[in-house]
């Protein structure tokens, strides 16, 4: 499960409510208020926005143990940058700003957690972000696969589902599985169930 969510129904539980969410039903709309912090206690969800296009945007799709909200809460405009849409029945743990604080107060452990739950989100972010700057697919694929390889400390790489990692490079599933039949073809990478093998280095990456 979440840390953060653990420590706080140990020592906290009646700051905790529980809500639960059919599939496809709006968890929380672009530009809403965000009250409070939302832990996913089972299922997943989407984040998404629409751009000049009719198709939206994925911003981030969150998983059971993932958080949201923890950032905006204590911003200056604490609403919410896309809209929240329940990929399967789904059931979320609010805590609210006003008891997060109390507890901060209380449990420097628990703050300095949620600290550096916030950095590492911080560093995703901005990773997600170098890869969506990259200019094509295969530079996407590359990027992402590149970085995932520093983080695992293999070139065997353990990647998400097609639907995933298509969402994270924000390019469409059939897309990404042309382009890592192509590259497999072409030598760059083997392909496997879960995994991906890069077998050359990319200068240009």
């Amino acid at each position: 499960m979440n840390p953060l969510f653990d420590m706080i129904e140990a020592n906290f539980p009646n700051v905790i409510t529980y809500k639960t969410y059919e599939r496809q039903e709006v968890i929380f709309l672009e530009q809403a208020s965000c009250k409070a912090v939302g832990f996913i206690i089972k299922g997943k969800m989407h984040i998404q926005t629409f751009g000049c296009g009719e198709d939206p945007y994925i911003i981030q799709t969150l998983n059971t143990g993932d958080t949201f909200g923890e950032t905006l809460l204590f911003s200056n405009e604490a609403t919410y940058l896309g809209v929240g849409i329940a990929l399967d029945k789904i059931k979320i743990a609010y805590v609210g700003r006003g008891d997060l604080l109390r507890i901060m107060q209380e449990s420097s452990l628990f703050l300095r957690n949620y600290l550096l739950v916030m950095a590492e989100k911080s560093i995703l972010h901005q990773m997600r972000l170098k890869v969506l700057l990259q200019k094509t697919i295969r530079d996407k694929i590359l990027f992402s696969l590149h970085e995932q390889a520093k983080t695992q400390g293999s070139l065997t790489v353990r990647t998400p589902t097609k639907e995933a990692w298509a969402a994270y490079l924000n390019i469409p599933r059939p897309s990404l599985s042309r382009e890592l039949i192509v590259m497999r073809d072409e030598g760059l990478l083997k392909l496997d169930r879960f995994y991906v093998t890069l077998l050359k280095e990319v200068s240009n990456i």
